[in-house]
């Protein structure tokens, strides 16, 4: 199935770039990340993970022409969860660095607002992983970073609208990205911990 996916998104994307008149477009894009994984045990740990907030942002290019676009990137997001309850709390912050190649469809590409979807996939380095607990306003950090794989990929997809303008696209979109890979190192029998995320960003194309 995934190799079914991977393939579907390539070929897509080979359409995109071959099309005749290409342009091409670079800008930025940042905004509000929510992660939180999924990492179930075979012993119930009696709470649920929340989803941890922080910044996201990166660089991206556009190419393409008319309906289907290609949009590769590079971002800093921060991917983990959060457990915290009357003013103690947990956090496993997890920094990467991340790769989206998206197949973008422009629902209206001869608008002034244009709405899109797009679909594809990412990779990503774990550049910074760390344990924070925090215990009757007493802090504690830990470096663990070598408990957990240092690449991870998975799929993502989005939508927004696009608001051109003579020499600038202004964009809001909502991004989920859905992890695919154990992150545990070494995996543990009984259980796997993948990453989910939500963005809301904000972009600035030339």
């Amino acid at each position: 199935m995934k190799k079914t996916i991977l393939r579907a998104v390539v070929v897509l994307c080979v359409l995109a770039l071959c099309q005749q008149g290409l342009k091409a477009e670079f800008g930025i894009k940042a905004g509000l990340s929510l992660a939180k994984y999924q990492w179930p045990t075979p012993v119930p740990i009696g709470f649920e993970w929340q989803y941890l907030p922080f910044a996201a942002g990166g660089l991206y290019v556009e190419a393409g022409r008319g309906i289907l676009s290609v949009q590769p990137g590079v971002f800093f997001t921060r991917m983990g969860g959060k457990y915290a309850v009357e003013g103690d709390s947990l956090e496993f912050r997890f920094d990467y660095l991340q790769v989206p190649v998206l197949l973008k469809m422009n629902i209206l590409p001869s608008s002034r607002v244009c709405p899109f979807f797009g679909f594809g996939g990412y990779g990503a380095y774990l550049v910074k992983a760390q344990g924070v607990l925090v215990i009757d306003a007493e802090r504690q950090v830990e470096n663990i970073i070598e408990e957990y794989e240092r690449f991870d990929a998975g799929l993502v997809f989005n939508a927004g609208l696009d608001f051109q303008f003579a020499r600038t696209t202004v964009s809001v979109e909502c991004r989920y990205a859905h992890g695919l890979m154990n992150t545990q190192k070494p995996p543990v029998e009984g259980e796997f911990m993948k990453h989910r995320s939500i963005m809301a960003l904000v972009g600035l194309g030339f």
